[in-house]
């Protein structure tokens, strides 16, 4: 801190003597005139009574007339010959026309009483004690002026120490940690955004331990069936059987596959929200191209899909991330609904809303944050056949905070579960 300081008050300081010093320089040199101008004419009469009284006297008693005069006057008084004090040619000339010489910044002034003796007048000097308070006065800024500079440092150190101590935290795994400053502090801001970070950081960690943990629960299964299969495989004892087992084994492959695929598809919008472009798309193409890629499963297994009404003519998205999240809001309606599915676009207030409802079970309303977990079942019974692989709606969760919005579950209308993924219209993170 102390070096901190240091450059600091030499910088601040400096600049401030630099800055006086200069406009000291420029007071004087624009005012001297005018300040040289207002001396003559104080001392004028002065020398004037004084040239008329001595004139009066015979050069040889001028001295004595001089001290007599002395003490009457806060001038200093003192009678010289014109080559004592060595006259330039341009002050003789002044001096023989009967006019008088300023000398050393208007503090001594010359004028002739005859062509041998000239009148010498001082005036008073500063006294000492005028000195003393200049140095006084000077040493009390500086000290006065290390005082607050010492304070702001101060300050600003502190709250850079707290905040050089939560990152050290942070570096160190302790990833709740936050920096904390006072309301008043002049990096308040810096420090939000730093806690903003380690928010985001922290989020982002305990996402990808989730996600880590889920992704080794979710193959121990699969592996274990391809063990037992192979087992399977070396006692059989026909090719009937053999082929059986081959086909058991290729759809575990095809799950597992499936799986991978979605861990990679939601590790990748994990990261590509700030790299989002969105374009402006027809709202019906694109609300009937969704529909029709659900449509035959819709039918396998007896629901109905109903279109919407009406559907905004343009929405603004990133089309291919938007088809995936709508895609896997209908096929997990399609699974739980008992015989009916809804889709809709509207927007309301500026925000647009993909709207997913079934007539199924629905989802009490301490389950709605958990759905959108990696991996996370409501019914630990049910098969993958019935589940699905478990990152379906956490990636519809990605995909809206991927454009600025939000997903979240709702009662429906239809008696099941009602889904909900808003983005803003402008394409813009809201604030």
């Amino acid at each position: 801190m102390w070096k901190l300081y240091l450059r600091l008050y030499l910088l601040l300081f400096g600049g401030l003597l630099g800055a006086l010093l200069l406009l000291n320089a420029a007071i004087v040199h624009i005012a001297l005139p005018e300040s040289d101008a207002h001396t003559r004419q104080l001392v004028r009469g002065q020398l004037y009574h004084l040239v008329q009284d001595l004139s009066t006297y015979p050069p040889a008693a001028r001295a004595t007339r001089l001290a007599q005069l002395q003490p009457h006057y806060g001038l200093q008084l003192k009678l010289s010959g014109w080559q004592a004090l060595r006259l330039s040619p341009a002050e003789r000339i002044r001096l023989e026309r009967g006019d008088y010489v300023a000398r050393d910044d208007n503090a001594v002034f010359l004028v002739a009483l005859d062509r041998q003796s000239l009148l010498q007048v001082a005036l008073p000097q500063e006294p000492d004690i005028v000195g003393i308070y200049v140095m006084t006065g000077n040493l009390l800024l500086a000290l006065s002026f290390a005082a607050i500079v010492w304070w702001w440092v101060r300050r600003h150190w502190r709250d850079l120490q707290r905040l050089a101590a939560a990152a050290e935290r942070i570096g160190n795994g302790e990833l709740h940690t936050r920096a904390e400053v006072s309301r008043f502090s002049d990096i308040r801001a810096l420090v939000g955004n730093f806690n903003a970070m380690a928010a985001r950081l922290e989020l982002l960690v305990s996402q990808q331990r989730g996600l880590i943990n889920g992704v080794a629960h979710e193959l121990r299964t699969p592996i274990a069936r391809l063990g037992f299969e192979l087992d399977l495989l070396q006692s059989a004892g026909d090719d009937t059987s053999r082929r059986q087992r081959c086909d058991e084994m290729r759809d575990e492959l095809t799950e597992l596959d499936a799986l991978i695929t979605e861990m990679l598809s939601y590790a990748r919008l994990q990261q590509a929200g700030a790299a989002l472009v969105q374009d402006t798309v027809s709202g019906r193409d694109w609300v009937a191209s969704v529909l029709g890629a659900v449509a035959l499963e819709a039918r396998m297994k007896g629901i109905a899909l109903v279109e919407p009404p009406s559907c905004p003519p343009e929405l603004q998205m990133e089309p291919r991330l938007l088809a995936r999240a709508a895609l896997n809001l209908l096929r997990n309606a399609i699974r739980h609904a008992n015989g009916q599915v809804a889709l809709s676009m509207v927007i309301p207030d500026g925000m647009q809303q993909l709207i997913v409802d079934d007539d199924g079970p629905g989802i009490a309303a301490a389950d709605r944050e958990r759905v959108f977990e990696p991996f996370a079942r409501l019914d630990d019974s049910r098969t993958r056949d019935t589940g699905g692989v478990g990152l379906g709606l956490a990636i519809v969760r990605q995909v809206a905070l991927a454009h600025g919005g939000s997903a979240r579950v709702e009662t429906s209308p239809l008696g099941g579960a009602r889904f909900v993924l808003e983005w803003p219209c402008t394409g813009k993170r809201p604030a």
